[in-house]
């Protein structure tokens, strides 16, 4: 089927299930009788019953496609309703089914990360408030609407970048003559460990690799500008890529804090080093009482 409608304008295949489109009316039916014609030519037939004309929406490979842009398909109501995975394969299968919805979702891959670790093989299950903290945050996602817009070669094109010390992201979009901005895709990635190394020479490394796109990019009219967060393209659905690390660094350090107060005022010891500390720690401590706190 690809290789008899390959050369058809407005016509999308995938195995046996035909996609039409077309930018208007007359368009669009000069393309359904190019792709008609096409598969008489070569013998083959539509079942009538299976076919669907005219629709001012339709449900394809799990999105919904419209006029208005590409949406999640309303599969996604299965994803939402998952319970917390309580075991590998469990996790594999849910993100398996978040990666299908990807270039719907910004920064997927950095949000995603506390969860990819629980799948390595030198990684012990344990299921805490960051992990549960991004399975969350992914089905709130899915639960909102985001349609990303249809890619028009006529519009101008942006790439909006953003990065952390745990990953990168982007997201292409349109920038319409008004000045309004809409997403066309997102992608992101985390950072491995070396990635992540403070190392002095990973400044000079990338600088390097940045210099091998002078050239390819050269062809192309282009400009750079530094954006501030909040006027990052789609910034409504582009989260900050340190939500997670921040909203688990709270939790941590708060349950902290209620640890060390629980043991202060059950220690003994703890105590007496309080009060040294809040009175004035003596010269000579004895050893018998603080010798645990040296």
């Amino acid at each position: 089927m690809d290789q008899l409608t390959h050369d058809l304008p407005g016509v999308a295949v995938y195995i046996d299930d035909c996609l039409m489109s077309g930018t208007d009316a007359d368009s669009h039916l000069q393309n359904l009788r190019r792709l008609l014609q096409r598969l008489e030519e070569n013998s083959l037939r539509c079942r009538l019953e299976k076919c669907e004309f005219g629709k001012p929406f339709v449900e394809y490979l799990g999105r919904t496609l419209s006029r208005e842009g590409i949406a999640k398909g309303p599969k996604v109501d299965a994803i939402t309703k998952t319970p917390a995975p309580t075991n590998i394969p469990e996790l594999r299968a849910f993100l398996g089914q978040i990666q299908f919805y990807g270039k719907l979702l910004p920064n997927l891959a950095t949000v995603l990360e506390p969860l990819y670790n629980l799948t390595r093989k030198d990684c012990r299950w344990k299921w805490g408030a960051e992990e549960q903290a991004s399975f969350q945050q992914v089905k709130d996602w899915l639960c909102t609407e985001t349609v990303l817009d249809h890619f028009d070669p006529s519009l101008d094109i942006g790439i909006s970048c953003d990065a952390s010390d745990r990953g990168i992201g982007g997201v292409l979009f349109h920038r319409f003559p008004d000045g309004s901005e809409r997403p066309i895709a997102n992608v992101s990635k985390t950072l491995s460990p070396a990635q992540r190394s403070p190392h002095k020479a990973t400044p000079a490394l990338a600088a390097n690799r940045l210099a091998r796109w002078v050239v390819p990019l050269s062809q192309y009219d282009y400009s750079i500008e530094y954006r501030q967060s909040s006027k990052h393209a789609s910034n409504a659905e582009m989260p900050s890529v340190a939500y997670l690390q921040d909203q688990t660094q709270h939790l941590t350090k708060e349950k902290e804090m209620q640890t060390w107060t629980q043991f202060t005022q059950s220690e003994s010891l703890a105590l007496k080093s309080d009060q040294l500390i809040q009175e004035w720690w003596p010269e000579k401590a004895p050893k018998m009482q603080l010798s645990r706190w040296s």
